[in-house]
């Protein structure tokens, strides 16, 4: 299952797709989590730390490197 995509400048790579990225974006989901076994002060703890429930997330980063082994697909656009 794949949880999120990055878009942003290929900077570099090597033969097993290590990429380094300039200006990406990452947009992942996050996923439920079950809170019924904690106390109501660890879950609204839970909550507004982490977020409620399943959500799209998005962030900014200057530079990043990302492993080829999480690399499933690359796109030009």
């Amino acid at each position: 299952c794949i949880r999120g995509y990055v878009v942003g400048f290929v900077v570099g790579f090597d033969r097993h797709f290590n990429l380094l990225l300039s200006s990406a974006t990452e947009t992942y989901s996050t996923r439920l989590v079950d809170l019924s076994g904690l106390s109501q002060a660890q879950a609204e703890e839970s909550r507004r730390r982490d977020g409620y429930g399943k959500g799209i997330k998005t962030r900014s980063i200057k530079q990043m490197m990302i492993r080829g082994d999480m690399v499933v697909s690359v796109q030009l656009l």
